[in-house]
């Protein structure tokens, strides 16, 4: 049972859709007739006669003046032919075409009795039924029925306002498809001499019922140079054609040839002026066409024409002679020209050089030219052109003339890059140029850093003797070619070029020749020969690098001497390279002992390192691990090197200027000693005091302090006595500055008396070693410290009570004791004065800088 119910539901779902196409189907043929229905309402009927030759002769012309074509079977078109007694009769069409094209023309007419020169469209009956009489109508529908779905009609006679047209006379619309349902659509045609009256045109069954011109000569506008001109022309055969002149006068008439439809008029012409005349073709008085309007300018000026020459030609640029030629009014006709060979008069006559003159026919009018191969012509010779035009109204002009001369030589020159200097630090450099040509000159040149020159590229430009060039971005050695063109088109043949080297981080362009090399990882750049220098790029290298080291030729940077320092040798080095990847990097530098006399050093130990110029600070500062080797080296007296991870000016420093002495030097007395204070020297790194009684003649005693030390003591002193000290600052480079000098006295000695209370018993250890600063170690503290002093306390019986034997037998050994003491007292200080009195060289040790021989082994 489901199963069964399954078949039904899906029979009724089919018959559902079946229904629906068809549905569709009828309305998209409703839709496609509705669209034809509307189309064919344009049509009307455009020209209508009831008889000619006999009575049968008749037609009825249709008219679409829609753009698209219609199919009038497909309508239907029917036919009602309506009697004088208003009996509307459906005549059967029977269609020999059945489309009558857009904007086109329909002929209907009897299958017997038309005599017409036009094929028939489409037949009706002529034996039987209605035919076309007077006082009757007809009219076009798409019914059978009376009346009904009428498309258009027409009525003449008592039916209508149009009246009965006579035998060869028909009734058409002017112009074509003209339809305001008014009588004034409509025009009486009759055929002349065929029975009809003289106030009509010619029926014309199936063509337009307005006559025409097919063509008018000249097409306007025309030019002469005469006082007189034939306007020609062929229109609709065996009409009346009329001319008329700007006003509108009419000057005369003709009938067109009845065989073949042409004409002509001969008008006068005002001079050097625009004359206008316009003309007409009429199917006689009631239809004419449009007016055909003809312009004529007499003419008398001459043209005139130019020879383009740039006065010298070429292998490479010849390509004939050429020109341009000019007329304000009708233009160029023709162009002709002579050429003559100056250096032995003769003509060229299209195949050789003769003495007669000839004359020669260019190609082209306003834009003209003449082949010649240059082949025909002859190295450094000059020749002439004259060239004459003609217009289109018959005027020539006096004769032009122009020189031109053949050159084949190439040029020749040189260029310079940045007035011959060796490197450059920028891509902008000026080239200096200069060109040779003796026959044409030079024009043009081209500059390139590739000597193989294109075609195209670089373009050419006007030759100038300097021109601003950048070079390309890498550093490296350039060569900057240069192409010279001369005005013949001749380009030079020999390499013309000069060489720079480009040096991206130069400060600036005033250096020696550069050493280079491209290197790859772990690769060295020895310029010792040249330079005294060598340049070790990094083994992680990627690719290869540009390397280049050189030698300004002046300080690029600010001076050395306000930072205290000199530069060994006088040499500013510049080392480059090209690719960030080379880097760390090692450079060595060597010096010699006449580099270090020149710059007035007398220790190698003052050669404080290498220094770099800073252009964003601008000051010069020191390269961090720098090493001083001071050994004999590969001839040099020893070098300095260092690791770096930039490049910049750099030199080989040394410091050779003493600090400042220390300021706000101060002595403050004590008991047997004084302190001494100072204020902090900003590049020591020791200082040297020094001290001695002040009346004495003696020598210094001298000692040597760190740099973190700005005060000590000096103990031991004799009281009472009066004190001369002296502190200096020492730098790295072993420069020791001024002394600042201070005079103090020890306090007074107490008197010598036995103490019932306390005895003081004090220690105080000097030590004046003095040691020097070398290869930057830090200096000992040479003054030490005092020792801290000891207290012994004595006490009595609380009570008062008086000293027992034990007591008194303890004071005299105490009173031994004293005695003792104070003999030990004088003999120390007899000793100490004794000390202090030594010579000086007997209690101080100083290692001396051993100083080397002069070796000139560099180039310095």
């Amino acid at each position: 049972m489901r199963k069964i119910m399954k078949k039904i539901k899906r029979f009724f779902i089919h018959l559902s859709m079946l229904g629906l196409v068809l549905q569709m189907s009828g309305l998209a043929n409703l839709g496609l007739a509705a669209q034809t229905a509307q189309a064919a309402n344009t049509i009307v009927i455009n020209e209508i006669r009831i008889a000619g030759s006999s009575a049968d002769d008749e037609f009825i012309e249709l008219y679409n003046p829609t753009a698209s074509p219609i199919d009038l079977s497909a309508l239907p078109l029917k036919i009602h032919i309506v009697s004088s007694t208003g009996n509307d009769e459906n005549r059967t069409l029977t269609f020999i075409n059945t489309t009558i094209s857009a904007n086109g023309f329909f002929l209907i007419g009897p299958s017997s009795g038309y005599n017409g020169t036009v094929n028939l469209d489409a037949t009706y009956s002529a034996s039987s039924g209605n035919m076309l009489v007077n006082n009757g109508s007809a009219y076009i529908s798409t019914s059978i029925s009376a009346n009904t779905d009428i498309i258009d009609q027409i009525n003449w006679g008592t039916t209508g306002v149009l009246a009965n047209p006579a035998n060869y006379v028909s009734w058409g619309r002017v112009p074509d498809g003209k339809d305001t349902d008014s009588a004034s659509d409509w025009v009486m045609f009759s055929a002349l001499g065929a029975g009809g009256t003289a106030n009509g045109g010619y029926p014309t069954p199936g063509e337009s019922n307005v006559p025409s011109f097919v063509f008018v000569l000249p097409t306007s506008p025309a030019y002469t140079k005469e006082n007189t001109y034939t306007i020609s022309g062929e229109a609709t055969k065996n009409r009346t054609i009329r001319i008329y002149d700007q006003n509108g006068t009419e000057l005369s008439s003709q009938t067109s040839d009845a065989a073949t439809g042409t004409f002509s008029f001969i008008v006068n012409l005002t001079a050097n002026q625009t004359n206008n005349f316009s003309l007409t073709v009429e199917n006689g008085i009631q239809t004419k066409s449009l007016l055909t309007q003809i312009s004529i300018i007499n003419e008398t000026a001459a043209p005139t024409s130019t020879v383009a020459t740039d006065g010298f030609y070429g292998p490479n640029t010849w390509i004939g002679i050429s020109g341009t030629a000019s007329d304000a009014g009708s233009g160029i006709n023709q162009v002709k020209i002579t050429l003559q060979r100056m250096s032995d008069l003769q003509y060229w006559n299209r195949t050789g050089w003769g003495v007669a003159s000839s004359e020669l026919t260019a190609a082209g009018a306003e834009s003209w030219s003449y082949a010649l191969d240059k082949a025909n012509l002859t190295d450094g010779v000059t020749y002439e052109i004259k060239a004459k035009a003609t217009d289109k109204a018959g005027n020539t002009e006096a004769t032009s003339t122009a020189t031109f001369t053949y050159d084949t030589t190439a040029p020749t020159g040189t260029i310079v890059v940045n007035s011959g200097k060796p490197a450059t630090h920028s891509r902008e450099v000026v080239l200096t140029i200069t060109g040779y040509d003796a026959t044409a000159g030079i024009n043009e040149m081209r500059i390139s850093e590739d000597k193989t020159f294109s075609a195209g590229a670089p373009a050419w430009e006007n030759f100038s003797t300097s021109k601003n060039f950048t070079l390309s971005s890498a550093s490296g050695s350039k060569q900057v070619y240069v192409q010279l063109k001369d005005r013949a088109g001749n380009v030079s043949a020999d390499e013309i070029f000069d060489s720079i080297t480009y040096i991206a981080g130069l400060v600036n362009d005033e250096i020696n020749i550069p050493t280079t090399a491209i290197l790859s990882a772990g690769g060295q750049l020895n310029a010792t020969a040249e330079y005294g220098a060598e340049m070790t790029v990094s083994s992680q290298t990627q690719g290869t690098v540009f390397a280049s080291i050189a030698t300004y030729k002046s300080n690029p940077g600010t001076l050395l001497e306000n930072q205290g320092i000199v530069v060994v040798g006088g040499n500013y080095y510049d080392f480059s390279l090209d690719n960030d990847t080379a880097f760390p990097s090692t450079i060595r530098i060597y010096y010699t002992q006449p580099s270090l006399m020149k710059a007035g050093i007398t220790n190698e130990s003052q050669i404080v390192g290498m220094y770099y110029y800073d252009s964003d600070l601008q000051k010069w500062l020191s390269y961090a691990g720098a090493v001083v080797n001071t050994t004999n080296f590969n001839g040099y007296e020893g070098y300095v090197e260092v690791i770096v991870s930039r490049l910049t000016p750099i030199v080989i420093a040394a410091d050779i200027t003493a600090p400042e002495a220390p300021a706000n030097f101060k002595a403050e007395s004590g008991d047997q000693q004084v302190k001494l204070s100072w204020n902090t020297v900003s590049d020591a790194v020791s200082y040297i005091i020094r001290y001695r009684v002040k009346s004495s003649i003696s020598s210094y005693s001298q000692a040597e302090v760190s740099k973190d030390k700005t005060e000590t003591t000096i103990s031991g002193l004799n009281d009472g006595t009066e004190y001369e000290f002296a502190v200096s600052a020492k730098d790295k480079a072993g420069n020791i500055s001024a002394f600042a000098i201070v005079a103090a006295a020890t306090n007074p000695s107490a008197p010598t008396t036995l103490p019932t209370a306390t005895v003081v018993l004090a220690s105080t250890e000097v030590s004046a070693k003095v040691a020097e600063v070398v290869n930057d170690k830090k200096t000992e503290e040479l003054v030490k410290t005092e020792e801290p002093v000891k207290q012994v306390k004595s006490a009595e019986d609380e009570n008062g009570a008086s000293a027992t034997d034990t007591d008194r037998k303890r004071l005299i050994v105490a009173l031994v004791i004293l005695v003792i003491a104070i003999a030990a007292g004088i003999g120390g200080y007899y000793l100490y004065e004794w000390w202090v009195s030594k010579p000086e060289g007997a209690e101080t040790s100083v290692k001396k800088t051993k100083k080397k021989g002069g070796k000139n082994n560099g180039r310095w």
